[in-house]
């Protein structure tokens, strides 16, 4: 069940967890807080799962975001909203099977194709927001860059490593 696969990364730090449905916005389709997120209608198709990707997304910032803070500066979402990508495909392959991960790998993958701007793209770490293009970096490349590391170095190194790592810095 999504319940048993979410402490991946440590313990779910919280003893319950809210969700409000809400209009957030044209842009916003989540907003996370510690045990509380938000998540707008807008977006909503019945017949897809995105908004089921969503609230995986905004979970996964429990630990990328709220346990684990990154610093500000360039690059500084990269850690929050790629590793909250990257947590969103590991658990719904890992709670829905291997094609329903790969069709969500593919679709991260055509938006991120779709959306880069190639002849301004900057390296991951000088990533800001202020380029046309720099969301699909800041979510789904990053997210696919730690993917492929995980694949590289092996899902259980890569998974204890990221749990190691929020245990060591959590709230720092």
């Amino acid at each position: 069940s999504l319940h048993d696969a979410l402490p991946i990364f440590g313990p779910y730090p919280y003893t319950e967890m809210d969700l409000v449905q809400t209009r957030l916005g044209d842009q916003a389709a989540g907003v996370e807080f510690p045990g509380l997120m938000y998540i707008g209608a807008i977006h909503y198709d019945p017949s897809s799962d995105y908004l089921e990707f969503t609230v995986v997304h905004e979970i996964a910032h429990q630990w990328w975001g709220n346990m684990l803070q990154p610093g500000y500066g360039p690059g500084a979402n990269l850690l929050s909203e790629g590793m909250s990508h990257f947590s969103t495909m590991l658990l719904v392959e890992q709670v829905k099977g291997f094609r329903s991960g790969l069709e969500l790998r593919k679709g991260f993958e055509a938006r991120w194709a779709d959306g880069r701007r190639a002849d301004a793209e900057r390296k991951l770490y000088l990533i800001d927001g202020s380029k046309d293009g720099d969301g699909v970096v800041t979510y789904e490349k990053a997210g696919w860059t730690f993917w492929m590391l995980a694949d590289r170095i092996g899902r259980e190194n890569a998974t204890r490593g990221m749990k190691d790592f929020i245990a060591k810095f959590h709230g720092s």
